[in-house]
């Protein structure tokens, strides 16, 4: 693995480990029904190019700024699909404010959600405790630290059942996070684009 990538961390706040009442798969394939995928998926290589930019440059600011908006959109589509969903709760909002007020406070974190209630906080490895140690008091989110392997994230990205609470190690970021942006463009219709 080149010696330069950015490593993160990944502390995920779990607020429900319930099934959730419609699947992944269902919700992606009601996409279509809602009248902002087209919009998504016309501006996902643009959220992209600025994902790899940010990568590039370790620009967590920008980073932040482009994956948050890009876990918003997915949510927003799938808010306004038909029938509507709504994976997000109390305990999930909570989060996404405190990770946005604690970057405000200089802390290195931004959130991002796949199709269900939990969020995902990747940090700078060096605020990944004081970030963990915040979650256990944001609403009633529980938590436990647990170090992983890339290997063990990458299966996780491709069958969630293998996820487990806490926090992971990327080391490398980079291909991750395209990996889950390009996931997402794939499940909204559009295909994939060229390789990066």
């Amino acid at each position: 693995m080149p010696a330069d990538y950015w490593e993160l961390t990944d502390v995920i706040a779990v607020v429900s480990k319930g099934h959730k009442r419609t699947g992944s798969t269902e919700g992606h394939a009601l996409a279509g029904t809602s009248v902002l995928q087209q919009a998504r998926v016309e501006d996902a290589p643009e959220r992209i190019a600025r994902c790899k930019d940010a990568l590039r440059q370790r620009d967590f600011k920008a980073l932040a700024e482009v994956v948050e908006l890009d876990s918003n959109i997915m949510h927003a589509v799938m808010m306004t699909s038909v029938p509507a969903l709504f994976y997000w709760q109390p305990e999930t909002l909570a989060v996404m404010d405190a990770v946005r007020q604690w970057r405000s406070e200089g802390i290195d974190v931004l959130y991002t959600i796949d199709a269900g209630p939990n969020v995902h906080c990747i940090c700078a490895p060096d605020h990944a405790h004081t970030v963990y140690n915040r979650l256990k008091y944001v609403n009633t989110c529980w938590m436990s630290l647990k170090q992983r392997r890339v290997v063990q994230l990458l299966s996780c990205l491709t069958n969630r059942s293998k996820l487990e609470v806490g926090v992971i190690s990327w080391t490398n970021v980079s291909s991750s996070i395209l990996k889950s942006l390009y996931q997402r463009w794939w499940h909204s219709g559009a295909g994939f684009p060229a390789r990066y």
